[in-house]
């Protein structure tokens, strides 16, 4: 008698047991269902901040820029498409080489287009501007934006940007680079570009 109630005590907490743990392991299933629905991941964090600054206004932006860029082969004013890329510290030269490389690759198709290149330097010392674009030999199409005013809306960013403005002043597309989780997207990002402007 006194063996069939042990036996009876240890396959009732066996069972207890298996139905914990059934419930433990339903629960961290739940869980990490729960966890990729809220926290989205570094790519999806991007896409929606891409997404979500495409139609702001620049024109307060390319007005100082114009202020600044004293170039006398290139007009900047609000009556021509743009593609602007705002350059953020020296943190990744062989990002910054690469797509100066990618860049150069689309320069005619872009000219062919009538956009204008401007790339704006911020976060970074005089001289690294300088040595930077000498090096790259991007002079005539670039500024070293000293002042907070110019993009301070993007300050939020740690990534560099590039940002499509159509001729009313307004961001059409813009793209922030990743060079770490997906080394295509520049490329992707200019063809999508000349998709645009094929149907304009």
């Amino acid at each position: 008698m006194k063996i069939k109630i042990l036996l009876l005590i240890i396959v009732s907490l066996l069972l207890c047991n298996f139905i914990a743990l059934y419930q433990i392991v339903r629960l961290r299933s739940e869980n990490r269902l729960w966890k990729n629905k809220i926290i989205l991941s570094i790519e999806d964090q991007q896409s929606l901040y891409e997404h979500r600054i495409e139609g702001n206004y620049l024109g307060d932006e390319i007005f100082l820029l114009a202020e600044k860029y004293k170039k006398s082969d290139i007009q900047i004013n609000k009556n021509r498409y743009f593609l602007i890329y705002l350059f953020k510290g020296v943190s990744c030269d062989r990002c910054f080489s690469d797509e100066i490389n990618i860049f150069k690759k689309y320069k005619e198709t872009l000219k062919s287009y009538g956009i204008l290149p401007v790339m704006v330097f911020t976060e970074m010392s005089e001289r690294d501007y300088i040595n930077i674009v000498k090096s790259a030999d991007i002079e005539d199409i670039s500024i070293w934006a000293d002042t907070p005013r110019i993009f301070i809306k993007y300050n939020e960013l740690r990534n560099s940007i590039l940002l499509f403005v159509g001729r009313k002043g307004n961001i059409i597309m813009a793209t922030i680079l990743d060079y770490y989780r997906d080394k295509s997207k520049s490329d992707k990002f200019y063809n999508r570009i000349i998709e645009l402007m094929e149907n304009f």
